[in-house]
C-alpha cells in the first residue's frame, strides 16, 4: 500500500524522517479508525449505531478543543511553577475533574477552577464525559516540554 500526502504536509514530516517511524504512525491510526468501524458495525440497531458514532465524533471534538485550551492556558497564562506541578502529577492522574486540576496547578486544596488564573468557564458536561481534562493536561504539557 503507497499513501500520499500533502506536499507541505510533507516538507514539515522531512526534518523527522531520521527519528519517527511514519509507517507505525501510520498504522497505529489506521489499527484505530479500523477499530472504531468495526465497533459501530456490531451494533445491529440503527438508531443505536447512528447515536454512538456521534457521541464518538463529540468525544474527539472535544479532545480537541481541550488539547488546544491546555496549550492556550499555558502560553498566556501559566507561570512556571504551575506546569511544573502539572507536569509532576499529570503521570499519577486520570481523568481528573476541573477543581481537581486546581488544586494541583493552585497547590491549594480549596482552589476551584476558576480560580485558575486565565480561565473563565467550566467545560460542557459532554466536553468532561469525553476526557476534556486529560487532552488539557496533554495540551499544556506539549507547551512546558518546549520551554
Amino acid at each position: 500500500m503507497n499513501i500520499s500526502v500533502p506536499d507541505a504536509l510533507r516538507e514539515k514530516m522531512q526534518p523527522f524522517d531520521d527519528k519517527t517511524n511514519w509507517s507505525a504512525i501510520a498504522a497505529a491510526a489506521f489499527q484505530q479508525e479500523v477499530d472504531k468501524l468495526a465497533y459501530l458495525a456490531s451494533i445491529d440497531d440503527p438508531v443505536k449505531r447512528r447515536l454512538k458514532q456521534t457521541e464518538m465524533e463529540d468525544n474527539d471534538n472535544a479532545g480537541e478543543l481541550a488539547v488546544k485550551a491546555g496549550r492556550e492556558w499555558a502560553k498566556h497564562h501559566a507561570r512556571m511553577v504551575h506546569l511544573r506541578r502539572l507536569h509532576a502529577a499529570s503521570e499519577h492522574i486520570s481523568e481528573p475533574t476541573p477543581d481537581h486540576l486546581a488544586k494541583i496547578i493552585l497547590k491549594d486544596e480549596s482552589a476551584r477552577w476558576l480560580d485558575v488564573p486565565g480561565v473563565d468557564e467550566y467545560p460542557e458536561d459532554f466536553e468532561l464525559e469525553a476526557g476534556w481534562t486529560n487532552g488539557f493536561v496533554e495540551g499544556a504539557m506539549e507547551v512546558y516540554a518546549e520551554v
